[in-house]
């Protein structure tokens, strides 16, 4: 007979897809629960959590944030509809309402932003938090009073915001400051160096002509006049496809169109006026239908002559019907209109004509608009604001390529929006109408935004792209958007965490990192759960919440009561369970797990779960001491525990493929400082593979293994 040692001075972590737990290497353990692997690679029972708050909130905590502002650190989280405080002691402050939804926090600049999928708040370290108003932005500046054909186009409208503000020259006996817009809401304010004006002492007001008229001609200067209005208008951006005259708002019963414009050049609006078709002759009534009046009447037997002249009716009669032409020339433009003779309607406009239909929202333009990219742009007016449009966003990442200067926020389709600079500083209150990325088809929403170096990677539900930080002094700032890979996307909405520079999704149960984003090319997502694959594979993961616990480089994925976690500088995995279902995690002073119950619990390595036992247990795989042919004996085993001068326990147990689980010993120590390996007499005999179990369920006694020497002695044959 010859002796085989076994010896395990290195815990590997769980590696749940061995066949029939077989063909695990050596300190590789095939179950565990609420132990971990620490840096020295021992096996030590996790340490528990105690409760934060005197008074629980009886609903689950939706979100959590911890952070600095003004040189004050706060801790605030979001329970049923509330903001609150967490005080010292264990107390709340409630900071307002919002609704009860899963809740995104995020500082930027001075404050901290709170997105509930329904509104958009802020809090700023002190009072209560507020709705997000948005900044004005300065559209326009330096145009002379009186004169339309200056002024230096700024800033683009929020999203945030129905006002806009715009600064005039003041001109020596001008006293009319036109708009660049007409038909608007409202004027709020109107400031003259610096002061602000007095409606109807001061100035008046026409809403439909966007014009403000002092009584006295502001004196002469550069930007002394400010204008402040409010104007419902909403821009809607289309790709012209070449074979497509319709186009579809986004709303319906809207209240007007104020303009459309194909590559940057306007487009007129069809009008219309009568016509009567007495004895023969073709009449148009005397109107004025914004080109000019015609009289002259061309009679025609067939289609229409070439060259057409300027300024002349053609009347076509043809078997089917009577038609009328108008050919008109304004400001250069050539102007081709029909119409019925018999219905008595007439419409004209240019080459390009729109016709909106206010009530469904339908746009339709003559003739075929080119393709192109965002080459349609359509201003109507609408009785409500994009406001929801933002607040409805319910994750944010921050972003600007080397620096993060910029708020990114989505959640809802597959659209993102980004903040501008306001005035020339970033701003998270300012998201311009323009400054939105649609990404792919609509059928897959994005999911997570994450930064790889100076890049921003985009995960949608099938797919990854990126997109880089673009400018140009024609385009100004541009996020053009590449594809990466058609494979691998996120399952789960605003869960992604970046270890070690590297972005970590869950895509359909499974763990990818990717480990490049230079290349569109599928082996850049690596596959990181192999060893616990068939243990995830049977949960509901849809939910989970993602959190990087850096200082101890693990990666936790939990849901429920359950957590398994990554020990990404080990490369190793484990497994906790709860005593209470998680519902948030943040880093504070310690990592703080919010409930369902309403409580905030503080993982302060405590012997408990606030108050329940924490049931703890290792399994290593089963061992055959490098043969099947033989049967194996163990008379002895040696196991190493660590010893801090508090209690500790171990309960220890074999099992093979003759026994079940069978107590060896509980190893029980108290007041010892010094690492002590215990001997023990198992009762296995006559098996062909086994293994060892520690377990601990202890409210008062630690357990930390160093490590298992079981020698084996092998015998006869196996049968």
């Amino acid at each position: 007979m010859k002796t085989v040692n076994l010896n395990i001075d290195k815990f590997l972590g769980l590696h749940s897809d061995a066949l029939g737990d077989t063909e695990l290497a050596v300190g590789e353990l095939s179950d565990m629960k609420n132990f971990t692997i620490t840096k020295g690679y021992n096996a030590e029972k996790r340490g528990g959590y105690t409760a934060l708050l005197t008074a629980p909130t009886a609903h689950a905590i939706k979100g959590q944030w911890y952070g600095n502002i003004a040189g004050t650190f706060y801790h605030i989280f979001a329970s049923n509809g509330h903001i609150y405080k967490f005080n010292t002691g264990g107390g709340t402050t409630d900071l307002g309402t919002l609704t009860d939804a899963p809740t995104n926090f995020f500082y930027f600049g001075t404050a901290v932003y709170i997105q509930s999928g329904t509104e958009f708040k802020k809090w700023t370290g002190s009072g209560v938090i507020s709705d997000v108003v948005g900044y004005v932005p300065l559209v326009m500046n330096s145009r002379n009073i009186g004169d339309l054909s200056t002024g230096t186009a700024q800033e683009g409208i929020n999203n945030l915001s129905i006002q806009r503000r715009m600064k005039f020259n003041g001109v020596a006996g001008q006293t009319v400051a036109t708009l660049p817009e007409v038909n608007i809401t409202s004027v709020d304010k109107v400031y003259v160096a610096g002061a602000l004006m007095t409606v109807t002492t001061d100035y008046t007001v026409s809403l439909t002509a966007g014009t403000i008229t002092f009584g006295t001609a502001p004196a002469v200067g550069v930007d002394n006049v400010e204008i402040v209005w409010t104007n419902l208008a909403k821009t809607q951006l289309f790709d012209g496809t070449g074979s497509q005259s319709s186009f579809q708002l986004d709303e319906t019963n809207i209240t007007s169109v104020t303009s459309v414009t194909l590559n940057d050049v306007a487009v007129t609006a069809f009008k219309s006026f009568t016509a009567s078709n007495a004895t023969g002759d073709l009449k148009i009534n005397s109107v004025s239908h914004g080109l000019a009046q015609y009289t002259k009447v061309v009679f025609l037997g067939a289609d229409l002559p070439q060259p057409l002249v300027a300024g002349t009716i053609y009347y076509v009669k043809q078997p089917q019907a009577d038609y009328f032409y108008l050919v008109a020339t304004s400001g250069g433009t050539t102007y081709i209109t029909y119409g019925d003779a018999g219905s008595g309607t007439m419409t004209y406009g240019s080459s390009y004509c729109y016709s909106p239909n206010l009530t469904t929202g339908l746009i339709t333009i003559y003739d075929m608009p080119t393709a192109g990219n965002k080459n349609i742009s359509v201003i109507y007016q609408s009785s409500t604001t994009e406001y929801p449009t933002i607040s409805a966003q319910t994750n944010s990442r921050l972003y600007g390529g080397k620096n993060d200067t910029r708020v990114f926020i989505f959640g809802v389709d597959n659209n993102i929006y980004y903040s501008g600079l306001a005035d020339g500083v970033p701003s998270a209150e300012y998201f311009p109408a323009l400054n939105f990325i649609k990404v792919g088809s609509d059928n897959s929403k994005v999911m997570d935004l994450s930064k790889q170096y100076d890049r921003l990677i985009i995960f949608k539900e099938d797919s990854t792209g990126w997109a880089s930080y673009e400018y140009t002094s024609t385009l100004g700032v541009e996020f053009p958007i590449y594809p990466l890979n058609d494979v691998v996307g996120c399952m789960v909405k605003g869960s992604t965490q970046v270890i070690l520079n590297n972005p970590v999704v869950i895509h359909k149960n499974k763990v990818y990192q990717f480990v490049s984003s230079n290349v569109r090319d599928e082996r850049n997502a690596v596959l990181m759960s192999t060893k616990v694959q068939p243990l995830l594979d049977a949960e509901t993961l849809t939910n989970a919440i993602t959190f990087d616990n850096e200082e101890d480089g693990e990666y936790w994925i939990s849901f429920a009561k359950e957590c398994y976690i990554y020990n990404y500088v080990l490369d190793a995995w484990y497994y906790y369970e709860f005593a209470d279902t998680v519902t948030s995690i943040c880093k504070a002073d310690k990592i703080t797990l919010g409930t369902s119950a309403g409580q905030l619990m503080s993982l302060d390595g405590s012997l408990t779960d606030n108050g329940t036992a924490i049931t703890a247990y290792f399994k290593t795989g089963f061992i055959n001491y490098g043969t099947i042919m033989y049967k194996k004996f163990v008379n002895f085993i040696w196991v190493e525990l660590f010893l801090d001068g508090t209690a500790t326990k171990a309960d220890v147990y074999y099992q093979t493929d003759k026994d079940p689980e069978t107590l060896i010993k509980s190893l029980a120590f108290t007041t010892e400082t010094n690492p002590k390996a215990k001997y023990m007499k198992p009762k296995m005999k006559g098996f062909v593979n086994g293994k060892f179990i520690i377990k601990n369920s202890s409210t008062t006694q630690k357990c930390r293994i160093l490590g298992i020497s079981a020698p084996a002695i092998i015998g006869g044959i196996s049968k």
